[in-house]
């Protein structure tokens, strides 16, 4: 699984555009800990692979330090990216400071 830019958490650090449209304005603590993903991250699946710059105007950096933790602590096996800049949505990143993440990612997950 790769992820860039991630929304992770439904709790303190999330997205509230994204949480609003996946979860709505008014949810129930059952639900945002159901659709915070760093809380279900219990036991490895598959490979995660997730990067992010750092002074992302738009999403949070914590959302990429909960799932670092989260990935460590259940032992998956992942690798994780993080960019000093303020930019957010790079795509394939070509000429900026992220460039290569996709053939890195490739490399990496086999």
């Amino acid at each position: 699984m790769f992820l860039g830019y991630p929304i992770i958490t439904m709790g303190k650090g999330t997205h509230l555009a994204s949480k609003n449209i996946v979860i709505g304005e008014k949810p129930t603590r059952e639900n945002i800990e159901k659709f915070s993903i760093e809380l279900g991250l219990d036991k490895p699946m598959c490979k995660l692979f997730f990067w992010q710059c750092k002074n992302d105007k738009e999403v949070s950096y914590t959302n990429f330090e909960k799932l670092e933790k989260a990935s460590k602590e259940a032992k998956y096996t992942y690798m994780c990216r993080s960019y000093d800049s303020d930019a957010h949505g790079w795509g394939i990143a070509s000429g900026k400071l992220a460039n290569g993440w996709i053939d890195e990612m490739l490399n990496f997950i086999g």
